[in-house]
């Protein structure tokens, strides 16, 4: 699950480059 608090203090381009590092490690 992602936690949007997170994201919501990232710029989208920080938030996508998370969201892919995050689905590599799955």
């Amino acid at each position: 699950m992602f936690e949007g608090n997170v994201y919501d203090q990232m710029t989208p381009s920080e938030a996508i480059m998370e969201a892919a590092h995050g689905l590599e490690r799955w």
